[in-house]
């Protein structure tokens, strides 16, 4: 099941540290809705796409008494080598680079929905998406 900003700490800790494993972000042309599926999740198709790896911090509380949180540690860039019919409206969070197998972890709307073009990138910065439990 996907993290929600109200899931526990234990389950946002399974989810980035105790597994052990990579996770990795991918796009999506449409709400994934009450699904946690990846097999129905729509995913952008295009040449030269592929999901990004990602590595998370350490769960923590920034204050005392703030929620638990994590963010991504390294940037990611995708990169658009044709001209796209499709707009991007989310980032998902996944448990495989490839294919339908994997669970969805976490889905983040995009600040601007876009169309992408050949040659255009788009960045998620370091920090960008943050995931926690209250």
């Amino acid at each position: 099941m996907a993290l929600s900003p109200d899931s526990t700490l234990a389950e946002v800790i399974d989810t980035i540290t105790k597994r052990g494993a990579t996770t990795y972000l991918g796009l999506l042309v449409a709400d994934i809705g009450n699904t946690d599926t990846m097999a129905t999740m729509q995913e952008y198709v295009g040449a030269g796409y592929a999901r990004v790896a990602v590595t998370w911090t350490v769960p923590t509380a920034p204050n005392v008494g703030d929620p638990i949180v994590s963010s991504n540690v390294n940037s990611a860039t995708f990169t658009f080598t044709a001209d796209a019919t499709q707009t991007v409206l989310h980032v998902v969070l996944v448990t495989v680079l490839a294919g339908t197998t994997g669970t969805i972890r976490r889905v983040w709307p995009v600040a601007t929905p876009f169309t992408p073009k050949a040659g255009d990138t788009f960045t998620i910065n370091i920090g960008d998406l943050v995931q926690g439990a209250a």
